[in-house]
């Protein structure tokens, strides 16, 4: 931690490095599990109580007339404005004070990525199981008879019932089916 400079900056910085070491997971489980809790908030707008309860929460000046959407991705939008607070700071630190800085920089910058990386990762999951949904598979003994499957596919077929969402598989391309 530098020593030198104003006393809120190193505050800001420090609470930024606790936040890269100790909230690092629960930040990105958060993340990856927003779409699951839009979901699920879309379910219980459906609810007569839970739309008037919404309504309380409108009125309430606490929540600045924002939804309960709104402040579910909040939390998200933050970690890049992180990273852009300590490169400002950083301009106005000494050169000797720079290091603790640089060192949360780029373990949020490295944060980041990983989460996009494992957002990219369950975006493409959730594609393909929303095509598997979607397709319905013949299973093994509604193929046509004229149709010769040696016995050991037979095996891997029915085994592992024709699934697109699996381990590997990425969606590559998205358009209009050409037969």
């Amino acid at each position: 931690m530098f020593t030198e400079g104003n006393a809120t900056d190193d505050s800001v910085v420090y609470a930024l490095q606790e936040f890269s070491t100790r909230f690092h997971q629960p930040y990105q489980r958060y993340c990856l599990n927003y779409t699951r809790a839009v979901k699920y908030l879309k379910s219980l707008q459906k609810r007569t109580d839970f739309r008037e309860y919404e309504k309380l929460c409108l009125e309430d000046v606490r929540c600045k007339k924002r939804q309960l959407s709104d402040l579910l991705i909040c939390p998200m939008q933050h970690l890049m404005r992180y990273v852009i607070l300590l490169q400002d700071i950083q301009k106005h630190v000494p050169e000797n004070g720079r290091e603790d800085l640089r060192d949360t920089i780029t373990t949020i910058q490295e944060s980041l990525r990983s989460l996009e990386s494992k957002l990219a990762t369950l975006q493409n999951f959730q594609r393909l199981q929303e095509l598997d949904n979607i397709l319905v598979w013949p299973t093994i003994d509604n193929v046509d008879k004229t149709v010769v499957i040696p016995e050991e596919l037979k095996e891997m077929i029915s085994e592992d019932q024709a699934t697109l969402a699996s381990d590997g598989r990425h969606f590559l391309h998205a358009g209009a089916l050409q037969v």
